[in-house]
């Protein structure tokens, strides 16, 4: 098997295995072999190579019929995945390879020790990816599952990593129990020394450090940070020896042992810089600015603060990626759920197609008996024959109306499905910006507030309140389409004064176009008041005079004009922004091909408005026209019927 410890030379001999499979025609060996050299690929970070290796290998699994294969291939294509921080995807083919084992090896009296290990590898990844995203409840339930296999194949290296992982499990926030940790510590630490397991048994003695600072018994804390620095400089271990420092820090700033703290923080500082792990880089740049800001060394402090929040914005996409994980599995059980509900209901077609080419071919052989038995029957055959044509007719109309309702049912799914991940994609990325910041900026003044400056507690703040109004106009909008498209807002039409919806909304939207110095002049027809939605007609009005502002250069002009054209109401919003290119034109308003654009001043938004705007006019069975040139303008009219 694949060894960490060499992984050149491991590497060296996997191709050799694969040109002597290549040789010998042996297509399971050929598979094991590109597989575990797939592996290896993955620890110099070739991710790509490693997938088409791997994806290789599992190919020829499938020819070679055999189940082992298949489920290696499948789990360890699932764990680049996740090694590259794209757990849908990982939870796609790790899934597929849970279903595999369930239906082959699950309950079967000669399932041989290899395919439990196997399994065992793979429920141990699963469990280390929902781990990962903070799912610990499922981790837990996958660890367990590893850790029965690793006892039954009695396989002591198994056994004693599922207890350290399911230690692991109960340091964090929301399962923090110190006492059921050092317990599953303890069982792994014990058969790590059975077995002469170093690497395991140096990694459980860090997190005991870590334990034992928090629970402020720092001379245990010290005893086990001796002993777990003895092992892992021996193993050199660099990343396992920059978390111990980072551990053994809190025990010396906890000791007041200032400057032994600080070489701690550097230490581990050049060890997570040197190996591009920007996330421990990211908690020693913190550390150290606190450090140096505690010190009144305050250039220092600066400069490590600077890197910190340089670093916040890629891991705040990754941390929120990893939280909205739980929503994505929901989502693809969701579809698969439906695609099962699709799938059965071709079952029934097929079904009913046999029970009608039954009844045909049962027709046709007693009209058939019927007539050589004598013409006298002739007549009553042709009627009977009339009537199974007649039920015949009734039976294919009923299915033409199951086959055209089941296709619009698949569409109506994609378009679902389209827009559902579109709305993972909006919130993992247009929400990211201002949630980073204001972490950030709460973090800070968090630790810091009372050594800080009063300008810079000042600069922090109004930091905090530009990111709390860009969060709440985003999140309104999404609140709004989420809640549009689960059918619970209400439609109440009452007469209205559109002119008033007008004024209102520049009201609204004054500060933000001065901003941009940007002019909205109104021309504003006598009306008589419009049944419509007042909630609805006002988002309607707001969003379209609020993507005009932000689409407008400096010091542009907005012109908002309300009328009469045929049986309609109309109110224009005229800009003269950007515009908008002919491609884009015709998908404007459709929910799975929104995007969001930054505006002319780099403003976010969700790119939901239109969306919305377009649905909510469509319940005044009104309609929305555009015209656009690009550099010159646009010009959005909304038409809602007088009478409706």
């Amino acid at each position: 098997m694949f060894s960490a410890k060499d992984i050149d030379s491991s590497r060296i001999y996997y191709l050799k295995a694969i040109n002597l499979s290549k040789q010998f025609d042996d297509e399971f060996y050929l598979a094991f072999s590109l597989a575990n050299y797939g592996i290896s690929l993955s620890y110099y970070a070739e991710y790509q190579a490693a997938l088409d290796t791997l994806k290789l290998a599992y190919v020829l699994s499938q020819k070679t019929d055999s189940t082992y294969l298949s489920i290696y291939a499948l789990t360890q294509i699932g764990t680049v995945y996740k090694e590259m921080g794209l757990f849908d995807s990982a939870f796609i083919y790790y899934n597929v390879a849970e279903k595999d084992y369930e239906a082959q090896f699950l309950n079967n009296k000669d399932t041989v020790m290899r395919n439990l290990g196997v399994a065992a590898i793979l429920f141990t990844d699963v469990g280390l990816m929902f781990h990962n995203i903070g799912y610990y409840e499922e981790a837990l339930k996958y660890f367990d599952k590893a850790l029965n296999l690793g006892i039954a194949l009695d396989d002591k290296r198994r056994v004693a990593g599922s207890y350290i992982n399911i230690g692991n499990v109960f340091t964090q926030e929301k399962y923090k129990n110190h006492a059921k940790a050092l317990d599953y510590y303890r069982k792994g630490q014990k058969i790590c020394e059975e077995i002469n397991h170093k690497r395991y048994l140096g990694n459980v003695f860090g997190n005991y450090v870590n334990i034992f600072v928090e629970m402020d018994q720092l001379d245990s804390a010290n005893y086990y940070y001796k002993k777990a620095k003895t092992i892992l400089d021996a193993l050199d271990t660099k990343v396992s020896l920059a978390i111990l420092a980072s551990s053994y820090s809190d025990v010396l700033m906890k000791e007041g042992k200032s400057k032994e703290q600080l070489e701690q923080l550097l230490y581990g500082y050049q060890i997570s810089k040197e190996y591009n792990l920007n996330k421990m880089t990211a908690e020693f740049s913190k550390k150290l600015s606190n450090y140096y800001n505690s010190h009144k060394q305050y250039a220092n402090a600066q400069i490590y603060l600077n890197e910190y929040v340089n670093l916040q914005d890629s891991l705040f996409d990754s941390n929120l990626n990893d939280r909205l994980m739980q929503i994505r599995i929901s989502s693809l059980q969701e579809k698969k759920q439906n695609e099962i509900q699709l799938i059965n209901a071709e079952k029934e077609i097929l079904a009913a197609q046999k029970r009608t080419s039954y009844i045909i071919n049962l027709s046709l052989s007693l009209g058939s008996l019927i007539l050589m038995l004598a013409a006298f029957f002739l007549y009553k055959t042709n009627k009977k024959k009339t009537e199974y044509s007649t039920e015949l007719e009734a039976k294919n109309e009923e299915l033409d109306l199951l086959i055209r309702s089941l296709s619009e049912s698949r569409m109506e799914l994609e378009k679902t499905n389209k827009a559902k991940d579109k709305f993972f994609s909006i919130i993992a990325h247009d929400l990211k910006n201002p949630l980073s910041t204001f972490i950030t900026v709460t973090d800070f003044l968090k630790d810091d507030y009372k050594d800080m400056p009063d300008e810079e507690k000042v600069s922090f703040i109004e930091d905090m309140n530009h990111s709390a109004k860009s969060l709440y106009s985003l999140l309104e909008n999404l609140l709004y389409w989420s809640r549009s498209q689960m059918g619970v807002i209400d439609f109440h039409p009452m007469d209205l004064d559109i002119n008033y919806l007008v004024r209102q909304s520049k009201d609204v939207l004054f500060l933000q176009a001065q901003n941009k110095n940007i002019s909205i002049n109104l021309e504003l027809s006598e009306l008589r008041p419009v049944a419509a939605d007042a909630n609805m007609l006002m988002t309607v009005v707001r969003n379209l005079m609020s993507n005009a502002i932000k689409f407008t250069p400096l010091a542009g002009k907005i012109e908002v004009k309300t009328g009469y054209f045929e049986k309609y109401v109309y109110i224009r919003v005229k800009d003269s922004g950007v515009g908008i290119p002919q491609e884009k034109m015709k998908e404007l308003f459709e929910p799975s091909k929104f995007e969001s654009n930054p505006g002319t001043a780099n403003e976010k938004g969700t790119g939901l408005g239109l969306v919305l705007c377009n649905e909510f006019v469509q319940k005044h069975n009104g309609r929305i026209e555009v015209e656009s040139q690009v550099m010159e303008g646009s010009i959005f009219t909304v038409l809602i019927p007088i009478g409706s």
